[in-house]
């Protein structure tokens, strides 16, 4: 009832916002339709010619396109395809407005040309912002929007003088002769460039993120330019007023832009670094938590700052009794009710059914991410908790593989040593592939006596996801002793199986293995399922598989789970496992199905110490505003709220500072032994017809494809091919001295310049992708150079992020390391780049056990054969 309530009134938003828009445009249509009437009543010069039905149009046409255009292009509604609506209903009364007036023709090319491409526009626009994939958009961008906007405008514009000159001549050679040749011409090209002003506008707003402000004010200009060669006084004032509100806005824009390559204007530099999540977020937490990156670090500073018995007085001391209202959802037992939770020492010792506050929270289990990489946030578990527990995620599975590979035991300790001084559940794998293959270079090795001695402590939920697949189907022994190792002490063992189906998936779960979070599509998911695995479905910052694995969840079924993998904490703050919950239910699935994939069958699985909301348990929960939006308002851990209202709260994680420093090697270990390189070491000589073995990337996916492409030959020697959008790819060993490895890839489509990192899956070599040597060289340079991180160079511009601790981790919190992030992912996509996270893309183009081509320090693998293969054909 309570949820049906809320889906109800999200609808009534929707239909207020759309009708609000018409309500306006309404009340403009009447204002001046007073204000006409009101001049020929007073001035009788003046009467028959204001209200003329000739220009009636205009009177709902020009506020129609006023509304519309300032509804789109202003700041506070980038993506709204509302706007749109108001634009057709102006374009059909303009129509109107050339019919009544006799130039037949105009009125033919506008119902033909242009209000068709409007209907197109609004529904590639919902496309594009329901769904923001914006490589399958980008193919289908005309090659003329390339070029700058008046240029082609005029050239439209020519275009259509042409046409119109052919319709007039061929289908309406009477109206042809209406006035002299120059009168008619005059009003020809301003019609025709008003047109192609606003087709250009149109595709500007849709395809180049808002840069359609100089199209707009050409639109009006030259709508001016028109009426006065027509003597429609009225027309002309009315489109005076819409280019003073369309300048204005445009003011307000340009005041909070920054110039981008092309030289005109590109988004607000905030909204252009979170644009496809931050409206999502604004939308979903309705508004309350604008700018978080910056806020929630100023908040988390002031209240170190305050008096400690402000902080007591919302706690409860360790031996007192609390009592907790609210809406009870008990997602044990599939119901919600009004009732009080009491709570003593940090467990719950009663909950009753009772009456509740007016106002009072909803009250469920806290989340679990079931299977996340914390090193892959860039933060030590403690920054990763101050984040994670404001989105309602109370307990992590982690698997520190990816500082093992650097570090070895002294990562995995390092780890879970910083985890401890957190008020968090985070249980730990012990790494099961460190090296992961012998097809790269890794900085440590765990061997499976190593794996035993670490499997003993209580932090370890077992051994983490075994990703050597022919390790395990061909019974060797290192990989058989580890996954006994965890069965011996009745530990989980997890999966790592893309693809993987029939005889051999049946033999990868009889070892042992229990789980998988590598399925990409619903059939490998149910095989697997049926197969009695536990299927994890994640969606992370590279691998986004929610919207094809959600059916799933469509049957209530104990063996799903939801996790991240590795995700940016720019994007943890945006949305994390709250936002998988809030999407499935938004898609109509069972309420019940998804909340115990989110809460109560990875506490179940993997045997953590998190509560479920039943007498005896932990008192580990988190209140909610609705259960629709799922807006965290509180968040519990054995008994004490470690977060209220946008404030971390909990003493244990406030009073612990970190003491990383970046010039304390003993604080920030790490393992970085890779040299400079030269442009001369990357270089390709050509080979005359053979055809280029690329890698294919893809957005939201680990997999990649095998390609091929004609070499772009520059001097003898092969060369990124931006037209193609074919980049040079290098792998360089940061864990020894050799020398770096090259291959090709498609999908990235960066125009210029280079990004580079030392976060390279799963032995975390350097790895980069750019358009020429030199940048390329200067990226890894600059990385050997602070001995680990990310760079996006462009020219001699260069932004980078230190990650000191192991070349993965950062020792900043969670919320400088965000904003830091977002300023090089605006970097990245200045210089074209069409994925939502580059730099986890880019991260896991080395990994050796992921279909199809990759490349590691070694060279170009086939990983369905793991072998090495040639960039030739």
């Amino acid at each position: 009832m309570h949820v049906m309530c809320a889906r109800m009134n999200t609808r009534k938003k929707l239909f207020l916002d759309l009708g609000r828009q018409f309500i306006v445009s309404l009340a403009i249509y009447v204002l001046v339709f007073l204000v006409l009437l009101l001049l020929e009543h007073y001035n009788p010069a003046l009467q028959g010619q204001l209200l003329q039905w000739d220009k009636l149009a205009f009177i709902v046409g020009i506020p129609a396109s006023i509304l519309g255009t300032a509804y789109v292009l202003t700041i506070k509604n980038p993506n709204n395809y509302l706007g749109f609506y108001p634009g057709i209903i102006m374009s059909l009364l303009l129509s109107w407005q050339f019919y009544l007036q006799g130039s037949y023709d105009l009125t033919l090319l506008y119902i033909v040309v242009f209000i068709p491409f409007q209907i197109v526009s609004l529904v590639q626009w919902r496309k594009a912002v329901m769904q923001p994939k914006r490589q399958k958009i980008d193919k289908v961008v005309p090659q003329f929007l390339k070029a700058r906007p008046a240029v082609w405008s005029a050239v439209i514009g020519l275009v259509l003088v042409a046409l119109d000159y052919a319709v007039a001549t061929w289908i309406m050679a009477d109206d042809l002769h209406r006035g002299d040749w120059e009168y008619n011409i005059g009003i020809k090209l301003a019609s025709a460039f008003t047109i192609a002003s606003s087709i250009l506008a149109n595709f500007w707003l849709i395809y180049k993120k808002n840069d359609a402000w100089m199209c707009w004010i050409l639109y009006n200009i030259a709508s001016i330019i028109l009426f006065l060669a027509m003597g429609n006084m009225f027309s002309v004032m009315l489109f005076v007023v819409c280019l003073f509100v369309n300048a204005s806005a445009q003011v307000a824009w340009l005041r909070s832009t920054a110039a981008d390559d092309w030289g005109w204007v590109a988004s607000r530099e905030r909204i252009e670094q979170v644009m496809h999540q931050y409206m999502e977020y604004l939308l979903r937490r309705d508004g309350r938590k604008e700018d978080l990156l910056i806020r929630q670090e100023q908040r988390l500073k002031k209240q170190l700052e305050k008096n400690k018995k402000r902080r007591e007085s919302l706690l409860t001391t360790q031996n007192g009794v609390q009592i907790k209202f609210g809406h009870i959802v008990d997602v044990v037992n599939e119901r919600i009710y009004d009732g009080e939770i009491e709570i003593r020492n940090g467990k719950i010792m009663a909950i009753r059914e009772t009456q509740v506050p007016e106002g009072a929270h909803y009250i469920l289990p806290g989340f679990v991410d079931s299977h996340v990489h914390i090193e892959s946030t860039l933060l030590m578990p403690e920054h990763y908790a101050h984040i994670a527990v404001t989105q309602g995620v109370l307990s992590a599975v982690t698997d520190p593989h990816e500082i093992a590979n650097v570090l070895g035991e002294k990562g995995v300790q390092l780890m879970m040593d910083s985890a401890s001084k957190v008020r968090m559940h985070i249980a730990f794998g012990i790494p099961s592939c460190v090296p992961t293959t012998d097809l790269e270079t890794a900085g440590a090795v765990l061997d499976a006596h190593q794996v035993a001695e670490m499997m003993e402590d209580d932090r370890v939920f077992g051994l983490a996801e075994m990703m050597n697949v022919p390790g395990v189907l061909n019974h060797d022994p290192q990989v058989m002793a580890k996954i006994q190792a965890a069965l011996d002490l009745g530990k989980q063992v997890d999966g790592h199986c893309p693809q993987l189906t029939g005889e051999d998936l049946l033999a990868y779960i009889a070892a042992g293995v229990s789980s998988d979070h590598e399925s990409s599509t619903l059939a490998e998911a149910q095989e697997k399922l049926k197969a009695g695995m536990y299927i994890l479905i994640r969606e992370g910052s590279a691998a986004c598989n929610l919207d094809a694995l959600a059916p799933l969840l469509k049957e209530s079924n104990d063996h799903i789970m939801f996790c991240s993998d590795d995700k940016y904490p720019d994007e943890m703050i945006l949305g994390y496992i709250d936002q998988m919950v809030v999407r499935c239910i938004r898609q109509g699935l069972p309420m019940w199905n998804v909340l115990k994939a989110a809460c109560v069958t990875p506490v179940r699985h993997y045997g953590l110490s998190q509560g479920l909301l039943q007498v005896g348990d932990n008192a580990d929960f988190i209140c909610v505003h609705d259960l629709v939006d799922f807006y965290v308002r509180e968040a519990y851990m054995d008994g004490k709220c470690v977060y209220r209202g946008d404030i971390v709260l909990d003493d244990m994680m406030l009073n612990h500072r970190p003491t990383y420093t970046l010039d304390n090697d003993a604080k920030c270990p790490n393992h970085f032994l890779a040299t400079p390189i030269t442009p001369e070491m990357i270089r390709v000589p050509y080979q005359e017809n053979k055809r280029l073995r690329v890698i294919g990337s893809h957005e939201g996916s680990l997999l990649t494809d095998q390609l091929w492409f004609q070499p772009h030959v520059e001097a003898g020697w092969v060369i990124s091919d931006t037209q193609q959008d074919v980049l040079k790819m290098v792998c360089y060993s940061r864990h020894s001295q050799s020398q770096p490895q090259v291959a090709f890839v498609h999908g990235f489509g960066f125009r210029r310049g280079a990004i580079a990192s030392t976060i390279g899956h799963d032995s975390h070599n350097i790895i980069a992708v750019g358009v020429d040597d030199y940048e390329i060289a200067r990226a890894i340079n600059h990385l050997v150079k602070i001995k680990g991180g990310l760079v996006v160079c462009d020219g001699p511009e260069l932004i980078d992020m230190e990650l000191p601790i192991a070349g993965l981790i950062s020792v900043r919190n969670g919320y400088q390391v965000g904003k830091r992030h977002c300023q090089m992912k605006a970097m990245t996509d200045r210089l074209g780049c069409k994925y939502r996270s580059p730099f986890m893309t880019l991260a896991f183009m080395p990994l050796s056990v992921i279909p199809e081509l990759k490349l590691t320090d070694k060279g170009l693998l086939d990983t369905r054969t793991f072998s090495f293969t040639d960039i030739w054909e």
